[in-house]
């Protein structure tokens, strides 16, 4: 993208600037939410046996949404901030390097929801507890739709009336067989969702490629676009359900990125616009030449 090509943009994007900034600011501001998520989730789902393992994973969801945040402003840096010029070998190694450090954050993101999947299966039997009271004041906690509380005498006998209990595996929590299958389906709707926004991003990935080629159009194009229009659709899907659920967080935060990403969707057309309408700039003098030539041929 050339200088006079970002000024341009820039002249046309004065209202789309303040829409990315404010969108950008509420990213930020929700990767701090779910900080304060992950520690407070952490004083029950950890202990003193907690391997290091246990402790990455705990707070696996706000670096994962930390290396998306990075990754999105590195796409703003290539489809609409920085110019052609500016990319320098340094620039673009150190924005390679930040990249990749995302991925590695992402893949131990996507690891830890698989493996928390997994542990669901089979079930862990809570064996010889027919009664939360009985665990009361045992440094055991009780989750429900992802709404943990501490055991304690005072609230025992209100949590649960089953008599049927299990551990979630290497950790101190406890659910019952309803609170088992809701957890089950929560921990499947994460995998669904984090494998959806790789996939949107590796579609990016590949597409800011070929624009940087001066490519815009074609099957690949329209495949990739059709293919993340798609999984915006699961996504949003999704956050519904999980409002039906009352994680209005949850909800918030899928939509928020979904923004986030219509921004960068928003610059690679402006950018493609432009990388349009230079080919036919291009292409009228060669077809005016050739036409030219034809008649003096004649």
């Amino acid at each position: 993208m050339s200088a006079a090509d970002a000024d341009h943009r820039f002249e046309l994007s004065r209202g789309q600037k303040a829409f990315k900034l404010g969108v950008y600011s509420l990213l930020l501001i929700n990767f701090c939410f779910y900080l304060v998520i992950d520690i407070n989730n952490a004083a029950h789902t950890l202990n003193a046996d907690s391997t290091l393992l246990n402790i990455t994973s705990a707070f696996a969801t706000s670096t994962g949404v930390l290396a998306w945040l990075t990754l999105i402003g590195l796409l703003e840096l290539e489809t609409y901030t920085l110019d052609d010029d500016a990319w320098t070998g340094r620039l673009t190694l150190i924005v390679h390097s930040l990249r990749l450090l995302c991925f590695v954050v992402i893949a131990h993101f996507v690891f830890a929801v698989v493996d928390y999947v997994i542990d669901l299966y089979p079930e862990t039997r809570a064996e010889g507890v027919l009664s939360l009271c009985q665990v009361a004041d045992q440094e055991r906690s009780w989750t429900y739709n992802l709404d943990y509380q501490d055991i304690t005498p005072e609230n025992c006998a209100d949590l649960s009336a089953e008599t049927v209990f299990y551990e979630i595996p290497e950790s101190p929590v406890i659910v019952d067989g309803t609170g088992l299958a809701l957890e089950r389906q929560l921990a499947w709707s994460g995998v669904v969702e984090i494998v959806s926004w790789i996939v949107i991003i590796l579609a990016t990935e590949v597409m800011v490629r070929l624009q940087e080629r001066k490519v815009v159009s074609g099957r690949v194009m329209s495949t990739l676009r059709s293919t993340k229009n798609i999984l915006y659709g699961v996504l949003i899907a999704t956050a519904l359900w999980w409002l039906w659920l009352g994680h209005v967080l949850f909800t918030w935060d899928t939509m928020l990125w979904v923004l986030g990403f219509a921004v960068i969707e928003m610059n690679m057309r402006t950018w493609r616009d432009e990388i349009a309408h230079q080919q036919q700039q291009t292409a009228a003098p060669r077809a005016n030449a050739a036409q030219e030539t034809g008649l003096n041929e004649t």
